[in-house]
């Protein structure tokens, strides 16, 4: 049984957290059926993104509100 000795360190924390991620990661590469849904869920998730990012971009760029008040224009002076 694991005893407690008081609180972990960052570092001590950090390696118990990455342990725990290599053991899930090590279930779902010996289950075929679970590696494909999650490989499909990571294409869903990447082209979600792709899409946020594709948006974010017309914002950036301002062609949204080109867009939205086309005859909206800035006077030069």
């Amino acid at each position: 049984m694991a005893t407690v000795d008081g609180p972990m360190s960052d570092k001590e924390w950090q390696a118990h957290d990455d342990a725990h991620t290599l053991s899930r990661a090590q279930e779902i590469m010996a289950d075929e059926k679970r590696l494909k849904a999650a490989a499909g869920a990571a294409k869903k998730i990447a082209d979600d993104l792709a899409e946020q990012v594709k948006n974010m971009s017309g914002v950036a760029s301002g062609s949204l509100l080109d867009k939205m008040y086309p005859k909206m224009q800035t006077k030069k002076e």
